[in-house]
């Protein structure tokens, strides 16, 4: 049972943390990517410092599943970065398919 009360606290966590943190960072990527007025390199939609993040991420992750950490606990740290970060890619797709469709859509905050 202790299985359904972790898996609802990693999407409770998710949601949290993609409404304080990741909508915002979403929104202000959004907004870098439309203000470009030429074609762009494809790792241009992240900021340089989002890079910086991603390389301190991966490691701490492999080093996180390879320690002594329960996995019960690991698994809740993995569904709420990896369900923000869903709920985050949502975002994006929204203003790519607003874009395409010929309304310019600012990321919303």
């Amino acid at each position: 049972m202790l299985t359904i009360e972790l898996a609802i606290l990693g999407i409770a966590l998710a949601a949290l943390a993609y409404r304080t943190l990741f909508r915002n960072i979403a929104a202000k990527n959004i907004n870098r990517i439309q203000a470009f007025t030429r074609r762009i390199c494809i790792f241009a939609f992240q900021a340089w410092k989002g890079y910086l993040i991603i390389g301190i991420m991966v490691p701490g992750g492999l080093l996180l599943r390879h320690s002594s950490f329960p996995k019960e606990y690991l698994a809740v740290i993995y569904a709420t970065i990896g369900g923000a970060l869903f709920l985050s890619s949502i975002q994006y797709y929204a203003a790519l398919w607003k874009a395409r469709s010929g309304n310019r859509m600012v990321g919303q905050a």
